[in-house]
């Protein structure tokens, strides 16, 4: 399977990471983990929505 950079494993744990350390200082914000090819039209179409 072909894989973006921000999809490779070691890169997913890196954002879990980050997520939490934010969500220990306060900051709210949302981690959206996406399976598969979350770079092609499909799955940017189905984002979109929680990003607007």
């Amino acid at each position: 399977m072909n894989q973006s950079p921000w999809e490779m494993p070691i890169l997913i744990g890196k954002n879990r990471y980050l997520s939490r350390m934010l969500w220990d200082k306060g900051i709210r914000h949302a981690l959206h983990e996406w399976d598969g090819r979350a770079h092609q039209g499909y799955h940017w179409r189905r984002m979109a929505p929680l990003y607007l």
